[in-house]
């Protein structure tokens, strides 16, 4: 690699002087100017001195990643010769040496040590070093996307949900924040600024929309202005009326001697099964039980099978016009003594 170098002098005598020194011969000397305040020479020159590590030239801000090791940190960066040339040359960075936080998703202004190698016919004969330290401004995490967890229509609530139960919907739902630096979850806000037009009190279906936003987490910034929003569609069912209740499966094969509780005769295992005139079955209804009412005698050593009643407590969102019986019995087979 040859370079190009241009040197003045106060006289052409001293111009030549230079010239017989350095041994250069016509083919070397691109060019020659006198003029009233001296003479210069371009001339080519095989290698140059190494001086120093530019840093007139800042490092342009990079975007915040994940982590260090992803940081766009230049390849080049500009060094000075002994000559006054200004040349690319290629740097290996000590990321992992830095201080940078990728967890901090605010500015930071990073110190970050270059290895510079020197471009070929570039020499160091000056033993100077080739490490250098830069400051580097890492931008603020940006918001690239959102993705909302979940469908946004949203069908089959129970007549009388309230609206802290819808609301709730929110508190517990994530959208995904997608960042120039990590994709990280974040919750999401109902956006109050928009009515909710539902009444719980009504007994009839109703749908309507609510609002929401993604929480944007602190330091994230948002400069492509994307949506945080979302719509979501609310459908809440009729009031149903009661049906039926479904026969409860016996309850076999329990051990001699086992307590006359609810949990003793695993009475809290089995919930009630509802049927509505809206082709609702609900599997998760209580049943108070009158366990002090059954005939078991825990202390008999033989075989019994006896029955325990119980009431079913309806949901809010069931009526019982028919007024169908709420009581339920269930068989209960206690082993004999083994």
């Amino acid at each position: 690699m040859s370079f190009i170098l241009i040197k003045s002098f106060l006289t052409a005598e001293d111009a030549m002087s230079f010239i017989a020194r350095h041994s250069l011969v016509q083919a070397d000397i691109v060019a020659t100017k006198s003029d009233a305040f001296g003479t210069s020479i371009s001339y080519i020159a095989d290698e140059v001195g190494y001086h120093s590590c530019s840093t007139r030239y800042g490092i342009p801000a990079i975007a915040h990643t994940a982590d260090s090791a992803s940081l766009a940190l230049p390849a080049t960066v500009v060094i000075d010769t002994e000559e006054g040339l200004q040349l690319d040359a290629t740097v290996t960075w000590d990321k992992a040496g830095s201080d940078y936080d990728a967890g901090n998703p605010l500015e930071q202004r990073v110190l970050f040590t270059g290895t510079v190698t020197l471009p070929s016919g570039v020499t160091n004969a000056s033993n100077r070093s080739l490490e250098h330290d830069y400051f580097v401004t890492v931008k603020a995490e940006n918001l690239v996307s959102v993705s909302f967890i979940g469908d946004s229509t949203i069908e089959g609530l129970h007549n009388g949900t309230s609206m802290d139960e819808l609301t709730s919907y929110w508190i517990a739902s994530l959208a995904n924040i997608v960042t120039t630096g990590t994709i990280v979850s974040t919750s999401v806000v109902v956006d109050t600024s928009v009515p909710i037009e539902y009444d719980p009190t009504l007994l009839t279906a109703q749908t309507f929309t609510i609002k929401v936003n993604a929480v944007l987490p602190v330091g994230v910034t948002n400069t492509n202005n994307v949506s945080l929003s979302r719509t979501y569609t609310i459908t809440v069912d009729a009031q149903e009326s009661l049906v039926s209740i479904t026969a409860l499966s016996a309850i076999t094969d329990l051990v001699n001697g086992t307590p006359k509780t609810e949990a003793g005769l695993s009475l809290n295992d089995i919930p009630a099964t509802i049927v509505t005139d809206g082709n609702t079955t609900e599997t998760e209804e209580d049943i108070v039980w009158d366990v002090a009412g059954c005939s078991y005698d825990p202390l008999v050593t033989t075989e019994q099978t006896f029955d325990v009643t119980g009431l079913v407590t309806l949901p809010e969102w069931v009526i019982n016009p028919e007024e169908v019986s709420l009581s339920v019995t269930v068989s209960v087979t206690v082993l004999a003594v083994a």
